[in-house]
């Protein structure tokens, strides 16, 4: 296995864990769930045969995220789909992405979306942790 490629699917299992302990006082976490309290991650995998698949925190169904075609089982909507297809070009080709977090990131208040923010960046998934709006949305001159 591609030591490079398993080091970012560590580094995107992180970043996802660390989205769903920054949401985790939410009914359903972002990319999470919860389980008789206890905190369920979504994660990505290789199998045996090299190819990557996405583990739905929900459904516990296994996904290829590079597949458009295959999404049956995916509990979050939209913008957490291309979300998941993006960390998974970036565990696949190094590719960076970005957190489609136009104002807050998916609602979040501001000094969470900052803080996952620096998270993406230190993992290296994104370019830089500036944020190109202030609080509620106003662009930064």
């Amino acid at each position: 296995m591609n030591t490079e490629r398993t080091q970012r699917l560590n580094a995107i299992n992180d970043l996802i864990a660390f989205i769903v302990e920054t949401d985790k006082e939410r009914h359903n976490p972002t990319l999470g769930t919860k389980e008789e309290e206890k905190l369920i991650y979504s994660k990505f995998i290789f199998a045996d045969n090299g190819l990557l698949y996405y583990i739905d925190s929900y459904t516990k169904v296994r996904m290829r995220p590079l597949n458009h075609y295959s999404w049956r089982g995916f509990s979050e909507g939209g913008t957490m789909r291309e979300l998941v297809t993006q960390f998974g070009k970036f565990i696949m080709s190094g590719k960076q992405g970005f957190l489609n977090d136009y104002k807050e990131i998916w609602g979040w208040e501001y000094e969470n979306t900052m803080k996952v923010r620096q998270k993406a960046f230190d993992v290296g998934f994104i370019r830089t942790v500036d944020y190109p709006y202030k609080r509620w949305g106003e662009l930064n001159d």
